[in-house]
């Protein structure tokens, strides 16, 4: 009896040192379907919706750039970010928290961008023709105006990050190991 109980406990215990790894790799999975499926669903879902004309004409043509910033932050910047902090707190809440699991999901929405940016340029790169390098720098570098909506996913996270420690405090964060 003891020697079943023995074996019990060390299969448990077996499993139990490998769920840091599986936590971290779902976090991974979550933050990569969070860029994939919200970022760039709802980005190209929140780019179909239409600006009248007269939007435009209020700013004038010297400062249409500044007209369409504001639109960008607006309407795309805002809505991803919070999306993506939404998801990042979800994600904590769900897989237990912790800097492993935050890493997880980052390390995840960066495989995101880096996945849909390579598709999107060798499919640009399809139809444009030519040398991929040229591509790759200009979307290397957004416009400034649409500094906002590139830079909305990370800040979506790290705003997720400040939420989560204020609201879990560092006592009662789980440890990494």
């Amino acid at each position: 009896m003891k020697a079943v109980a023995m074996q019990q406990y060390a299969r448990t215990e077996g499993r139990r040192q490998y769920l840091p790894l599986i936590r971290f790799t779902v976090a991974i999975f979550w933050g990569v379907l969070l860029y994939i499926a919200g970022v760039v669903s709802l980005a190209g879902w929140l780019a179909a919706i239409a600006i009248p004309q007269a939007y435009f004409a209020w700013w004038g043509p010297a400062h249409v750039a500044w007209g369409l910033a504001l639109l960008q932050l607006v309407t795309m910047a805002l809505p991803i970010a919070v999306l993506v902090a939404g998801g990042t707190l979800a994600a904590l809440r769900g897989l237990g928290g912790g800097r492993l699991m935050a890493m997880g999901v980052c390390l995840g929405l960066l495989a995101g961008w880096v996945w849909e940016s390579a598709t999107g340029l060798l499919q640009l790169q399809a139809q444009v023709g030519g040398h991929i390098w040229p591509l790759l720098s200009a979307s290397l570098r957004p416009r400034w105006w649409d500094l906002s909506v590139s830079l909305s996913p990370w800040l979506g996270w790290a705003l997720a990050i400040l939420s989560a420690r204020r609201l879990m405090p560092i006592a009662a964060q789980p440890s990494l190991h």
